[in-house]
C-alpha cells in the first residue's frame, strides 16, 4: 500500500481533485518503514508507552487519594491480581513502581492468578459468549458486516481510495491495516505522527469507530443480553469490598479490554435509549456508548466517600478513565450507597455461579476478594474507600 500510494502521487498522477494529502504527510508515507522488532512474538507484550502510561495512572491515583494509599507499602492495605499474560503483569508493576517506587516495588507480592478466572477473564470460559461473538463476525445480516454495506460507509471507502490516488475501492481489510497501524503507532511513538493516520478524515475515523462500536456492542455490551450478567463476579466482588470496613483498602485488579467493556455493561453505564445499528450512524451521533471510551490505559474506578449530610452520608462516585460517570439515578455522578445496594441488589445478594454465563458451565467455585483498584493490562480499574 505504501509503494502504491507514493506511485499513485508521483508517476501515475490520480491525485483526488479535492482532500488530497499534503506534501508532509506524503514524505513521512515515503520515509516510512515497519519495524522489523515488531512481530507476532511481541503482539500481546505491554510497550513502553504503556508501561509509562500506568505508572503516570497510578501516581495521580496516589496523588488524589493520599490519605488511603500513605507514604509507604502496607501489605495488609493492598491486594493485587492479574491475569496469566504478560501485558497485565507488566502493567502491575509499572503500577506499584509508580506507587511505592523501584525498590520498594520489589516488596509486593500479587496474589497467583487462576484458571479458569471468572473475576477477570469471565468470557474464556462461556461458551455462549464465544458462540455468539462468532456469530456476529459470520453473520452477514449483524449489524457490523450489515453496515459494511451501507451507503455511509461504502461512500467512507470510496472517499478514502480516492484521497490515496486509486480509481478502484480498496477493500475492507486493507483500510483496517492502514488503520490500525494508524492508531498502533500512535499509541507506541507518542512523539511523531503515523503517515497512515493521513489517509482519513475526522469524519472517516468515526465511520470507521461506528463499525467497531457495532462489533463491540453485539459481544461485549448491551447488544449481547448476557454481557451485564458475565461480569457478576466483578461486580459482586466491588460490592462486597465497598461494604467493608477492613482490609485491605486497597486491591488492584490487572485486566483486559473485554472484561472493562462487561463490567460497564453491568453497571448499566453509557447506555443509550436507542441501540447502535447499521441503519442509524447518522442519528446515533451523539451516543453514549462508544468502544472508544475503552481504549489502551482505559480504568474504572468506584470510590466510596463518607461525607456529612444527614440522610445520605455514604455516597459513590464511578470513574471511567478518572472522569466521574454519569448513571442517570446519581446526582451528577454522585451516588446514594443505598441507591447503589438497590440498583446492583442482583449482584450483591445473587449466586453469580448462576447469574454468570447465565447458569452454564458453573462450577460453584467461590471468589471473595476485596477491590478496590482494578487495571487492565493497559486499562484500569478502581473501587476506593474513604472514610
Amino acid at each position: 500500500l505504501q509503494d502504491a500510494i507514493l506511485e499513485n502521487y508521483f508517476t501515475r498522477r490520480t491525485l483526488p481533485d479535492n482532500g488530497r494529502m499534503c506534501e508532509e504527510d506524503l514524505e513521512l508515507l515515503r520515509q516510512w518503514s515497519w519495524n522489523p522488532n515488531i512481530t507476532e512474538q511481541y503482539e500481546s507484550v505491554l510497550t513502553t508507552a504503556g508501561w509509562d502510561e500506568v505508572k503516570y495512572y497510578a501516581q495521580r491515583t496516589k496523588e488524589r487519594y493520599w490519605e488511603i494509599f500513605g507514604p509507604t507499602y502496607d501489605p495488609s492495605k493492598y491486594h493485587f491480581r492479574f491475569t496469566k499474560t504478560q501485558r497485565t503483569e507488566a502493567s502491575f508493576k509499572a503500577f506499584v513502581e509508580g506507587l511505592f517506587g523501584t525498590e520498594e516495588s520489589k516488596r509486593v507480592q500479587p496474589e497467583p492468578a487462576t484458571s479458569p478466572d471468572r473475576l477477570l477473564r469471565p468470557y474464556d470460559d462461556c461458551e455462549d459468549y464465544k458462540s455468539n461473538k462468532a456469530r456476529e463476525e459470520r453473520d452477514e445480516n449483524g449489524e457490523a458486516n450489515k453496515f459494511l454495506r451501507t451507503p455511509v460507509y461504502t461512500n467512507a471507502v470510496w472517499d478514502i481510495s480516492q484521497r490515496l490516488g486509486f480509481r478502484h475501492n480498496l477493500s475492507s481489510e486493507q483500510i483496517d491495516a492502514m488503520w490500525g497501524i494508524c492508531r498502533f503507532e500512535q499509541a507506541w511513538f507518542l512523539s511523531r505522527s503515523s503517515p497512515f493516520c493521513a489517509a482519513f478524515t475526522e469524519e472517516q475515523v468515526r465511520v470507521l469507530e461506528y463499525r467497531e462500536d457495532l462489533q463491540y456492542y453485539y459481544t461485549n455490551s448491551y447488544g449481547y443480553e448476557h454481557a451485564p450478567n458475565l461480569a457478576c463476579h466483578a461486580a459482586a466482588d466491588m460490592l462486597k469490598h465497598l461494604e467493608s470496613v477492613s482490609e485491605p483498602s486497597v486491591v488492584s485488579y490487572f485486566t483486559h479490554e473485554t472484561a472493562i467493556q462487561l463490567l460497564l455493561a453491568a453497571l448499566g453505564a453509557k447506555r443509550d435509549s436507542v441501540p447502535v445499528r447499521a441503519d442509524n450512524y447518522a442519528t446515533m451521533r451523539n451516543r453514549q456508548y462508544t468502544s472508544s471510551d475503552v481504549p489502551f490505559g482505559s480504568n474504572i474506578a468506584a470510590v466510596k466517600y463518607q461525607c456529612t449530610e444527614p440522610q445520605e452520608p455514604v455516597k459513590v462516585i464511578f470513574f471511567l478513565n478518572e472522569k466521574p460517570l454519569m448513571l442517570n439515578w446519581c446526582r451528577v455522578g454522585l451516588c446514594n450507597w443505598s441507591d447503589v445496594k438497590r440498583q446492583y441488589q442482583r449482584f450483591r445478594e445473587g449466586n453469580c455461579d448462576r447469574l454468570y454465563c447465565h447458569g452454564s458451565g458453573a462450577s460453584g467455585m467461590r471468589l471473595s476478594f476485596a477491590l478496590l483498584l482494578l487495571l487492565t493490562g493497559v486499562q484500569a480499574v478502581a473501587w476506593i474507600r474513604r472514610q
